[in-house]
């Protein structure tokens, strides 16, 4: 997941082809699927306008069930 922190875009980006890819805020709810974007089997991109400061979880499955997730922040706006 890069950039981290950031308060803009990031991309998550995987040696495994991804099959599912959620963003979930520190409260377990999962934000809007609206916010994330495929660029092809193992990159995405992730829309982080206008959330709420704080420390997110990016998790991924792969094609072969393999669970991984990261915490991604993003700072307050200034």
């Amino acid at each position: 997941v890069y950039p981290n922190p950031s308060n803009s875009f990031s991309h998550v980006v995987s040696d495994l082809e991804i099959k599912s890819i959620e963003l979930i805020d520190v409260n377990g709810k999962k934000i809007s699927g609206e916010r994330v974007m495929r660029i092809n089997n193992t990159s995405y991109h992730l829309d982080l306008n206008d959330l709420p400061s704080g420390i997110y979880m990016v998790r991924t499955i792969s094609i072969d069930d393999k669970v991984t997730t990261k915490n991604i922040m993003v700072p307050g706006r200034n």
